[in-house]
């Protein structure tokens, strides 16, 4: 059931990734919501935390996060905490449990970086704009022509 319904909610993102009428796109996504989270809550019954199925069900429901909804703070917190529970519930398995479940790890890692890279990216261009916005708005007209209190050279 998880890895028909992670199918289902693939399918819905590709589609909901393709340009196409507003209307229709709204649909897909919800749609597209709907399956993940059916498919979450079913991973969430039935497998351990380090199913590759439920890490890459995790993995793909935090990139429509970001490529879809441009939620990067979800996408950040759904793909970490997936990873972060596989990781300790790998703790003392046998080294097939790591091997099935490494390269999800990997793949969720390497998001979580680049989208908080991204992300602080963000944060950093909005704190320069809202500064630069600022200063615009210190400047006008009546103060243009202000002579300064102090002058070099006083």
């Amino acid at each position: 059931t998880v890895f028909y319904l992670k199918l289902k909610a693939d399918y819905y993102r590709y589609m909901a990734e393709n340009p196409m009428s507003k209307g229709k796109k709204e649909g897909l996504i919800q749609d597209c919501k709907g399956a993940y989270i059916a498919a979450l809550k079913e991973a969430d019954k039935h497998l351990l935390t380090t199913h590759p199925v439920r890490l890459g069900l995790s993995l793909n429901y935090a990139v429509f996060q970001h490529e879809v909804l441009r939620d990067t703070a979800a996408a950040i917190y759904t793909a970490d905490t997936a990873r972060r529970g596989a990781v300790e519930s790998l703790t003392g398995m046998p080294e097939e449990a790591w091997r099935d479940a490494a390269s999800a790890i990997v793949r969720l890692e390497d998001n979580v970086a680049m989208w908080r890279e991204e992300l602080d990216m963000a944060q950093q261009r909005e704190g320069e704009a809202a500064m630069l916005e600022e200063c615009d708005t210190s400047f006008s007209p009546k103060t243009a022509d202000r002579k300064p209190l102090f002058h070099a050279g006083s």
